[in-house]
């Protein structure tokens, strides 16, 4: 069985070798960090509209569906990423650039590419309803109590449901996350199968990938998992520093994914080899 350590030291060496790899991620850090900045100058627009006159709806919508959209671009530059990463690991090339986080778009096969991405991206909505539904009645009942208490209206009644709701929020919210996780797992890899079978030109369809992810993750969706938490702190830091870090941590995970992606197929060859030579 591999470990998560020999996958990350194998991803860091193959980074240093390959020139340009910590470039390819400076365009999506920089529009990530403008996005930052423009979301804080508009939420203190918004308070302060809020507090002094009734808010246009066109500007509430626009508010919401513009996030929508960055958080869209962001997985499509993400997975030209980790296409291009993809490409340096199985030899296709040998060197990365800052242009690299749009090569999805230019790819010959990029509308089966953004349907197995669409279709991945529904399943996993779908998935998480239950977790979103349960926070949502939480976030809601802890509202109802601030609201209450800031207008001096916080009466037994409202206090009792505000806690009802932020109780059961809870319990329903984390059910929902313990029902997510094994599935976001199940497709953890489906973009470097999808990559793989486009290379081979062997792609017959989202759903052929999703359930090929599916199959090849049993046994160990515990290891993607640790694989995620092993850059927890990674995560952290770049968060701290408004997504600067992420020049190097992108890069970072998505080639350490990719490793795993073959160190899954490895050790799923070699048991098999195994069972086939002991079992007739």
């Amino acid at each position: 069985m591999f470990s998560i350590q020999q996958i990350r030291a194998k991803a860091r060496q193959k980074l240093a070798e390959t020139p340009g790899a910590y470039l390819i991620a400076l365009i999506p850090v920089i529009i990530g960090v403008v996005i930052q900045t423009m979301n804080y100058a508009q939420s203190n627009t918004l308070a302060l509209q809020l507090l002094n006159s009734p808010t246009p709806a066109s500007y509430l919508v626009n508010s919401t569906a513009f996030p929508i959209v960055y958080g869209i671009l962001a997985d499509l530059m993400g997975l030209s990423i980790s296409l291009a990463l993809f490409q340096v690991i199985y030899h296709y090339r040998d060197s990365v650039s800052f242009k690299d986080a749009f090569t999805m778009f230019n790819h010959g096969r990029f509308g089966s590419i953004l349907a197995t991405y669409l279709l991945k991206t529904l399943f996993l909505f779908l998935w998480g309803l239950i977790a979103m539904i349960g926070f949502s009645i939480m976030v809601g009942g802890v509202m109802m109590s601030a609201i209450a208490t800031l207008l001096n209206q916080a009466t037994e009644d409202i206090m009792v449901v505000a806690g009802v709701m932020i109780l059961v929020g809870l319990l329903i919210g984390i059910a929902g996350v313990a029902l997510f996780l094994p599935q976001f797992y199940a497709y953890f890899l489906v973009e470097p199968l999808l990559f793989e079978q486009l290379a081979q030109d062997t792609y017959t369809g989202p759903f052929a990938v999703i359930k090929e992810s599916r199959r090849l993750m049993k046994g160990y969706k515990m290891k993607g998992f640790v694989l995620s938490l092993s850059f927890i702190g990674w995560a952290i830091l770049t968060a701290l520093t408004f997504g600067i870090v992420g020049i190097y941590m992108i890069p970072y995970y998505r080639t350490s994914h990719i490793y795993f992606y073959q160190a899954v197929l490895e050790d799923r060859a070699m048991k098999e080899n195994f069972f086939k030579g002991v079992i007739p």
